[in-house]
């Protein structure tokens, strides 16, 4: 269609049939622009109404695309719909608008065209799942950007190279935000001047909605599903450098990230990692999320971000951490039992690893849901059961009727298709007797969840299979992973998950410890795994100080506290410091009594 008839049925839709939504969008951009000379607001004007900027010269401009959908103007919200509330004016006040505007860019334009004339910059378009094309491993052999025909990135496998500004816009809307930083964090330079910018519009104007008196930085956290800011800057030296409201009243948030130096191990041990992830895998995995609120268009982190995020930190260790969790997380509450996410996230992981049980397949189901999904949320989260029967549709499924749940795949509205990543070993063989079904969580009450079936149940061995080779089910990897987590000791959580499975008896359980030294001798971590569960904090204080250069750590029963057996005699536990620590005093503590698991941090001596 010719630009000039595009603009002719925009005007005519305005004019007839959007006058509230014209006024409302020359009110924002006037609102931009602030005290101008009238000839200015009238330029404004004209620009909403006709949706493009005289330049002067009789010479038209080309139609402000996110202003076209008329008769609604639905878009105006966003402050990228018009350039007055996108880009500040500079130059003479009393200049034409235009010329204002050309102020502004007219460096940045011509910076642009010569980087680009010069090669120091390249631009690439793709469409395709951006998610896909940063987590893609990059391609063996070194050099530049290249098509690779990948499945879902569109073609697109960038190189080995890193970033010194990426600009997310607002996708974290809609794929989380742990998402999109652990797919960026492998692409920012880390020169100090580098910055990740991240931005919120549907999801910050909900919670504010929901919580007008919501900060900046409480909605950062909630954001992060649970993730500690320190622990990201720890594991992937990523900090938080600053976050602020949009101006102009756009109802956006925009935070930026930059490399942080690396701070050393800070202390991390296993038990300590444990702790400080399971309230984001209690969020992500138990407590998969419901319905969202509000909007329709927010989007929780998957499972899968977790078991990303170990893979890399410490994909040796990932495996190992992952099963810690999911035993550990079994006794926490949640709609959804951990374990059984466990057969997806360890395929996930071990394809990092390179110790995936055999070759990995994409499986396509064709789920024929019919008009099943027309009566739940848009927004309700959507699920592939395995199970030993076939499930029916229409009928809420327990939990116990399964062998496992699929989170992470592709689903094909149109063809109401799934496809997702699995062992060959797990789709063929007496795994292929194996039902799949689609599944939808959803609210069946005020506080209450129930997992439907929507799909027709498919034996797993009668669906079509492609081979995936392992390198194209590859995350890109850090360029350096934290030193402090390659030497993890992970025999203390093995303990705690063989305890948790109910594999040890009570009468073999026994205290263990082990401590390492942090980064730089700059102190020591302390990991402590009681026999069992502790006693509540109304049965008993538990203290842990140096003492004759160990770590003592004391479970002392409180008078009238309930008489718990595990509360009945103090019990005391020591663990030896290494060297250079036995002078040094505790400075910070984290505990779980319901796991019997402590991690402290020691100074080194003064």
């Amino acid at each position: 269609m010719p630009l000039s008839e595009l603009l002719e049925r925009r005007s005519r839709a305005v004019d007839d049939f959007a006058e509230a939504a014209s006024v409302g969008a020359v009110w924002l951009s006037l609102e931009a622009v602030g005290e101008a000379p009238p000839k200015v607001k009238a330029e404004v004007k004209e620009y909403v109404r006709s949706g493009r900027l005289d330049l002067g010269g009789g010479a038209p401009t080309a139609a402000n695309v996110t202003m076209l959908s008329a008769p609604d103007l639905q878009y105006t919200g966003y402050f990228s719909s018009s350039i007055f509330r996108a880009v500040p004016r500079s130059g003479p006040p009393k200049a034409p608008a235009a010329a204002q505007l050309l102020a502004t860019l007219r460096p940045q334009l011509e910076a642009t065209r010569e980087a680009l004339r010069s090669g120091r910059a390249v631009v690439t378009l793709v469409p395709g799942d951006i998610l896909a094309v940063m987590t893609s491993a990059p391609p063996e052999q070194p050099g530049d950007a290249s098509c690779s025909g990948g499945f879902d990135g569109g073609g697109l496998q960038l190189g080995s190279q890193t970033f010194d500004y990426i600009d997310c816009s607002n996708v974290a809307d809609y794929v989380s935000l742990p998402a999109l930083l652990l797919a960026a964090v492998p692409l920012l330079s880390p020169a100090p001047h580098a910055r990740l910018r991240t931005e919120s519009m549907v999801a910050w104007q909900a919670a504010r909605l929901r919580n007008p008196s919501l900060g900046l930085g409480a909605f950062v956290a909630d954001a992060l599903a649970g993730l500690p800011l320190p622990l990201l800057e720890r594991l992937f030296g990523l900090r938080l450098a600053g976050a602020a409201p949009l101006p102009a009243g756009r109802g956006a948030l925009r935070a930026e990230w930059a490399p942080a130096p690396p701070s050393g191990s800070g202390g991390v041990t296993a038990g300590g990692l444990l702790l400080d992830l399971l309230p984001a895998f209690q969020r992500l995995v138990s407590k998969h999320a419901t319905a969202l609120p509000v909007t329709g268009a927010l989007d929780e982190a998957a499972p899968l971000a977790l078991a990303q995020l170990l893979a890399l930190a410490a994909p040796d260790h990932a495996p190992d951490l992952l099963r810690a969790l999911i035993a550990a997380a079994a006794g926490g509450g949640g709609v959804i039992p951990a374990r059984l996410f466990e057969a997806e996230l360890l395929t996930h992981v071990g394809a990092q690893a390179g110790s995936a049980s055999g070759p990995l397949v994409r499986v396509t189901y064709p789920a024929k849901p019919g008009t099943a999904l027309w009566q739940y949320k848009p927004d309700a989260p959507l699920l592939l059961a395995v199970s030993q029967e076939p499930l029916v549709a229409g009928q809420p499924v327990a939990f116990k009727e399964l062998q496992h749940l699929v989170c992470s795949f592709a689903y094909d509205e149109d063809a109401a298709t799934a496809h997702w990543l699995t062992p060959e070993a797990a789709a063929s063989g007496a795994a292929g007797s194996l039902h799949v079904t689609l599944c939808v969580l959803s609210d069946v009450g005020a506080a209450a969840t129930a997992l439907v079936a929507v799909g027709q149940s498919a034996k797993l061995c009668t669906l079509r299979r492609e081979a995936v080779p392992a390198a194209s089910a590859a995350w890109r990897p850090l360029a350096a992973p934290p030193p402090a987590l390659e030497a993890l000791d992970m025999d203390l959580l093995r303990e705690l998950t063989w305890r948790l499975a109910a594999a040890a008896p009570a009468g073999e359980r026994e205290w263990r410890g082990q401590a390492c030294h942090a980064a730089g001798g700059a102190g020591a971590a302390v990991d402590v795994l009681a026999p069992g569960p502790l006693p509540a904090a109304l049965e008993a204080d538990i203290t842990a100080r140096v003492e004759g250069g160990a770590l003592a750590v004391t479970v002392t029963p409180k008078q009238g506290g309930g008489g718990g057996a595990g509360a009945a005699v103090e019990e005391r536990f020591v663990v030896a410091l290494p060297e250079g620590c036995a002078g040094g005093r505790v400075t910070s503590v984290k505990l779980s009594r319901r796991l019997g698991l402590l991690t402290a941090c020691v100074t080194a001596e003064l």
